[in-house]
């Protein structure tokens, strides 16, 4: 068995386990949460899988999306991979970076695809993150809404605490999901630990987040945006360790 071969049985075994942590929370909150979401969608919240669905959308387009981004994803990944020993690590991080966003729209009209035949179509995973105006807005309203829900469900009574405190849960609980679904797999699998590196990435973005929140408020859009990118795209060496460049084939 191959590393990609194991990361995605590991993947799915994870997936499921949010998945049921999710609906065990909706129980305990007397929701009445519907568990056929649990295997009859990609989502990871049952609150997803209730209002995160497209009715525009056809099977077509997803199969030409799935298509069109797959191919962009293995053209810019292989051009990543000529150049990648002219550069240093930090360099090759800031190159394969851009191409995460072309991995999960692959994923998100695959699974669209696939879930179709369940006789429901589910909302994209992000919702044009491109036209984020702020790093608030990048995390809490476009980037990957299937996960987003989910962290609201393990963030539920946290409302009432201290904005600071809510925020910080928020991340490290993210930061905790991608050490378990990134760094783990590949330490079990290599006995190599690059275990923290998500936390670290997390941890800073909660952070940038409250340091918007407190000083760029008001700023102008241009000044926000160019926080976000530096946050995001400058901070991704955390993020874009060897556990991710060994999912996609560019690291043992």
């Amino acid at each position: 068995m191959n590393y990609q071969t194991f990361f995605i049985c590991f993947f799915l075994i994870i997936a499921i386990c949010m998945k049921l942590v999710a609906y065990l929370l909706e129980k305990y909150q007397n929701r009445n949460p519907d568990f056929r979401f649990v295997f009859l969608s990609p989502l990871l919240s049952t609150k997803s899988y209730q209002c995160l669905r497209d009715h525009q959308v056809s099977r077509g387009q997803l199969f030409l999306k799935a298509v069109i981004f797959g191919a962009l994803m293995v053209m810019y990944y292989s051009s990543c991979y000529q150049v990648q020993n002219n550069l240093s690590p930090i360099g090759f991080s800031y190159l394969v970076a851009p191409g995460i966003y072309l991995i999960t729209l692959w994923m998100s009209a695959s699974l669209q695809l696939l879930f179709s035949l369940t006789g429901v179509i589910f909302s994209d995973m992000h919702d044009r993150p491109y036209l984020s105006i702020s790093l608030t807005n990048f995390w809490g309203r476009r980037w990957n809404r299937w996960v987003r829900d989910w962290l609201n469900h393990l963030t539920y009574g946290l409302k009432s605490l201290n904005l600071k405190y809510a925020v910080m849960i928020s991340f490290l609980i993210s930061g905790l999901f991608h050490e378990i679904m990134f760094n783990l797999p590949y330490f079990i699998f290599t006995g190599k630990a690059y275990l923290g590196s998500m936390m670290v990435f997390f941890f800073l973005q909660g952070l940038g987040v409250l340091f918007e929140k407190s000083y760029l408020k008001n700023a102008p859009i241009i000044l926000r945006r160019i926080f976000m990118f530096i946050m995001i795209i400058g901070l991704s060496p955390f993020f874009v360790q060897r556990p991710f460049l060994a999912i996609i084939g560019l690291a043992k």
